[in-house]
């Protein structure tokens, strides 16, 4: 769990509910995609030159629940048969293979399809206004037909700059997972207020996570990738951005920004995770991240308050279990010495986790919810503001 402050003495608590089975989530691999014809190229239904990279997800990037042909395709043994072919699994009157530019259901893997342009989605029923499609009033909950780019408006000011820190092309290892760090130089000539940041992702196939963490000192050669762990460095503690799937950057609060430069951070690191279950060895990836700052300064100081458990231990057989924990005052009174001010919280599991809620208890004793997030997906993450 994520507490961004900017800079009394509180107890913080969270609780995690999690489910002892995967509940039928899973990554979006793009070896399926391989089984399907024209699965890279499939339109999404209501945003003009996006992809629907997921096929068979609710979720266009893929991850998460599966749409009505993705139940299909995994029916069918996660392979192209006739029978999915010649199936409308979508309930919009045409067949899969029409709609994926295989009318005839004659592809087979590897081969070009029969038609590569005029596609369609096969697990949306369109159109969506149609009168058959309107009244799906399931997958109107998950047809997103909104924009969700990166949108800050102090990016945009005339004072603000930005750098990119991204790895250079790189061969992801054939492990199931990785860490790779790489050190760089903050703008350090003057004061600065970090203020928004945005990913760079190269190879969404294996990105899990990226972490910008403000360093004291590095031994580390900038501009140099190396392997490292879940944690960066002693020396680096200070999170300043952090990213995961479903989330498409940061703006700070207006009132706050992180402290580089002359009296604040001077070098950074930025982790990445990628995650390769399937061991693969042809994967390569430049992922990073996009930082805003300016010399502006902000009224406050802002900075990224982690709590929660290191390692979890689940119970088998059983079908939810909770999971309590805190930090109570004397923690909180050794590491924060002055008034904090909560501006958002982003509750952080993996698959098995369903639900999860933080709050805060002052020093009288009472409790308020931060976030609570009552059914938690781990590719559709939310970051909820105070």
């Amino acid at each position: 769990m994520y507490v961004m402050v900017s800079r009394g003495r509180k107890f913080t608590r969270c609780t995690l509910c999690l489910l002892a089975v995967c509940m039928g989530t899973c990554f979006a691999y793009s070896q399926y995609q391989l089984q399907i014809p024209n699965a890279e190229t499939v339109p999404h239904p209501c945003k003009p030159n996006y992809m629907w990279k997921g096929v068979g997800h609710q979720r266009s990037n893929g991850g998460g629940e599966r749409n009505p042909f993705g139940r299909a395709f995994y029916a069918a043994g996660k392979t192209w048969t006739r029978d999915l072919c010649q199936a409308d699994s979508d309930g919009d009157g045409l067949s899969n293979g029409q709609e994926l530019g295989d009318p005839g259901c004659v592809w087979t893997l590897g081969a070009v399809p029969n038609r590569t342009t005029g596609l369609s989605h096969p697990g949306v029923c369109q159109p969506l206004d149609s009168p058959t499609c309107a009244n799906k009033t399931d997958q109107l909950g998950w047809v997103n037909c909104s924009y969700t780019d990166f949108k800050c408006d102090a990016a945009n000011k005339t004072d603000t700059m930005n750098t990119t820190f991204r790895l250079p092309v790189t061969t992801v290892p054939a492990n199931a997972t990785t860490y790779i760090c790489m050190t760089f130089d903050l703008p350090s000539d003057k004061e600065y207020h970090l203020i928004a940041f945005e990913p760079v992702i190269d190879n969404a196939n294996v990105m899990h996570h990226i972490l910008l963490v403000g360093c004291q000192d590095v031994t580390h050669e900038v501009y140099q990738p190396f392997p490292c762990s879940m944690s960066p460095g002693y020396n680096c503690s200070g999170i300043l951005g952090v990213w995961s799937v479903g989330l498409n950057g940061m703006c700070y609060d207006e009132k706050a920004g992180f402290r580089i430069g002359q009296k604040g951070f001077k070098k950074a690191v930025i982790q990445v995770h990628w995650n390769n279950p399937e061991r693969y060895s042809n994967y390569t990836d430049s992922s990073g991240i996009i930082i805003y700052y300016t010399e502006t300064l902000r009224p406050y100081d802002a900075g990224v308050f982690v709590t929660g458990q290191k390692s979890l231990n689940i119970p088998p057989r059983q079908e939810r279990v909770a999971v309590e924990g805190g930090c109570p005052i004397d923690c909180t009174a050794a590491i924060i010495s002055g008034p904090v001010y909560v501006n958002a919280i982003y509750n952080h599991m993996h698959y098995l986790g369903i639900a999860m809620k933080t709050s805060v208890i002052d020093i009288g004793g009472h409790e308020k919810n931060l976030a609570d997030d009552k059914v938690y997906s781990y590719d559709s993450p939310v970051v909820h503001t105070v």
